[in-house]
């Protein structure tokens, strides 16, 4: 679940892809990072200055011959999402959250009660998680959707001068491989083997040089079950707190409580780091200091 809620660093790959392939006016057109529909929490509008249409670019790419068939670049990320909202007239709070996750069969998420001592907990679960994911203590209740966080980035490696090595800082620095074996119902079980860097794994390639994704996803600490204690949580405020520390998804978080009282906050732990969002390096080197996952402080009343 924690991978369908992350970026896999496809999207990042996508871009790359684009920007070695098109012209750099045709990339800014087709990946314009200003939403004329895009508002702030506090109700600002972004002042939003459109690149332009580059049309001599377009027309030259349209009068070029067809080159040579090559592999395709193919993304099935289809759009997901899901929906939420929480809204209140001073004496009454309303939560509604529709979580529009894949249909699978047997269903990931049921409906389920947790009693722990004098606190009763109702809402719906993932089999296997000791945790009510989303649902309300009777005093708050809360949901969430999915955030397209900055979680990840790509790293295109250098191959060593020895097989099994890639450069780094001028070295060359062997691979970290582990096998791992996978049961398949009905059929042989399958060995796959896992090649790690000082980045991450490698998880894909391009132009034939291995990619490394580095992510919240693959770091042991972006993950607990802190969410547990949003049954002992009284408002709103308290809530919000936790969950801003917890290690889970990047995700939006609704909130309401008996008070009336309604917030918006988000949830898991971001990289910090001190060049800004990254997205994608070729470099041998940390041009950055090691991310350092962070709690996150977002969040709107």
């Amino acid at each position: 679940m924690f991978q369908a809620l992350s970026s896999d660093g496809q999207d990042v790959r996508m871009v790359e892809v684009m920007r070695r392939t098109l012209p750099a006016a045709v990339v800014d057109f087709l990946l314009d990072p200003q939403d004329e529909f895009a508002v702030g929490i506090d109700g600002t509008v972004p002042d939003v200055c459109r690149s332009a249409l580059p049309v001599a670019e377009l027309k030259a790419l349209m009068a070029e011959p067809p080159g040579p068939a090559g592999p395709l670049v193919v993304s099935d990320g289809r759009p997901i999402g899901s929906n939420a909202w929480a809204v209140t007239d001073g004496d009454t709070a309303v939560l509604a959250n529709d979580m529009h996750l894949e249909l699978t069969s047997p269903s990931l998420m049921y409906a389920a009660r947790l009693v722990v001592g004098d606190t009763g907990v109702t809402g719906v679960t993932v089999p296997g998680l000791p945790a009510i994911v989303a649902g309300t203590n009777g005093r708050i209740a809360w949901g969430f959707t999915r955030l397209p966080a900055d979680t990840c980035e790509l790293r295109e490696l250098t191959p060593g001068s020895t097989p099994g090595t890639y450069r780094h800082e001028g070295r060359d620095r062997p691979f970290t491989v582990r096998r791992e074996r996978v049961s398949v119902m009905g059929g042989d079980d399958v060995e796959v083997e896992v090649r790690e860097t000082r980045w991450g794994p490698v998880v894909d390639q391009l132009r034939g040089r291995p990619l490394v994704l580095s992510a919240n996803l693959t770091d042991p600490t972006a993950l607990d079950f802190a969410l547990v204690g949003l049954y002992e949580s009284a408002n709103v405020a308290a809530a919000a707190d936790l969950l801003n520390d917890c290690g889970m998804p990047p995700l939006n978080a609704v909130l309401a409580d008996t008070a009336a009282d309604v917030a918006w906050t988000v949830t898991g732990r971001h990289p910090r780091r001190a060049g800004g969002p990254r997205g994608f390096s070729d470099s041998e080197r940390d041009p950055w200091p090691t991310p350092r996952l962070a709690p996150t402080s977002c969040r709107g009343w």
